[in-house]
């Protein structure tokens, strides 16, 4: 089986270009894992593990972590620990208070064990999330070979740099979803990460006509703008946050999380379940196996009106028919 790696580099900020890691279908249709070789990976000779997590990085070689202060004294470099209490941080906000199912418990994830980052230099991007499971041969699993969900970061971000949450919110969506359009993709995960940041307004008028719908459609972290707006006419209170995530501190004692509410979390958990119902519809049409399509099917633009159906459906559900108007 031959397996490609796709570089798609959409601009828009921090957040991550839209790298995937493609595969061909099994034949089983089954939940599979690549095994593949990549020495850069294996370059990196540290691991922190916190939480579900497993953290990558390197203290020698081409690929050094630097610098790599230890203000706290534990033998792990600052900015290592820090992103892994943003992990864990994001993980607790998109389970107990999104209420959204670990990628690792969804079907298609069947054959990973780990989340697994790697911090690397990178020459574009803050981060890239890869939406299939792969047995990298990693030095930390010798003996167990097992299969992992991989997330790249950029190893000197600031520690408040959301990026690793950003990248976090892929892995919830792909598991999921199969639908990958930049709209939805990078704008929703956009919306996710508003709580790491100091408040941010997004003035923005809804789409209103076929006309701006199409254009809402050929955007990616752009469309921020339209979730954002959305989320807070369904959810105009919010949801607060826990107290103990409200104390969540990174390593020099600055809040990880700069808002204490969030807003439209029910909207787009059911926006989510709403789309992994409908890419069965898709796979049915199409023949295209469940849990499996083409990368090309995957972003394809022709799959606009069904994401589009499924987020008219829930706010049909939420008594806000004529929020948005239907495609023509």
């Amino acid at each position: 089986m031959r397996y490609l790696l796709l570089f798609v580099f959409l601009l828009g900020g921090y957040g991550s270009p839209l790298y995937s890691q493609a595969a061909d279908s099994p034949a089983t249709g089954e939940p599979s894992c690549q095994i593949l070789n990549n020495k850069k990976l294996q370059s990196l000779d540290q691991l922190y593990q916190v939480d579900q997590f497993r953290i990558f990085y390197a203290a020698r070689g081409r690929h050094l972590l630097t610098p790599a202060n230890d203000v706290n004294g534990n033998q792990v470099p600052d900015s290592v620990e820090n992103v892994g209490r943003q992990l864990v941080a994001a993980r607790r906000l998109y389970e107990e208070v999104f209420q959204l199912r670990n990628p690792l418990q969804q079907p298609r994830y069947a054959s990973a064990k780990h989340i697994d980052l790697f911090l690397l230099p990178m020459e574009r991007g803050h981060g890239v999330a890869y939406d299939e499971p792969a047995n990298y041969r990693l030095a930390a699993d010798r003996g167990e070979e097992s299969c992992s969900l991989r997330m790249d970061l950029k190893d000197n971000l600031e520690a408040s740099n959301p990026s690793p949450a950003h990248e976090l919110f892929h892995l919830y969506q792909y598991g999921y979803t199969l639908f990958k359009v930049g709209w939805f993709l990078e704008g929703m995960a956009r919306w996710s990460e508003a709580s790491f940041q100091k408040g941010k307004g997004y003035v923005a008028r809804l789409p209103a006509n076929a006309s701006e719908i199409q254009r809402l459609f050929s955007v990616s972290y752009g469309a921020v703008r339209f979730w954002n707006p959305l989320a807070r006419l369904l959810d105009s209170e919010g949801e607060p946050l826990p107290a103990d995530l409200r104390g969540a501190r990174y390593i020099n004692g600055t809040a990880i999380f700069q808002q204490d509410r969030v807003y439209g979390v029910r909207f787009m958990r059911d926006v989510l379940e709403g789309l992994d119902q409908q890419d069965d519809v898709v796979s049915a049409r199409n023949g295209f196996q469940k849990l499996f399509w083409k990368e090309s099917d995957q972003r394809s633009p022709r799959n606009n009106p069904d994401l589009w159906k499924v987020i008219l459906a829930v706010l049909k559900r939420y008594h806000r028919e004529g929020t948005l108007p239907a495609l023509p």
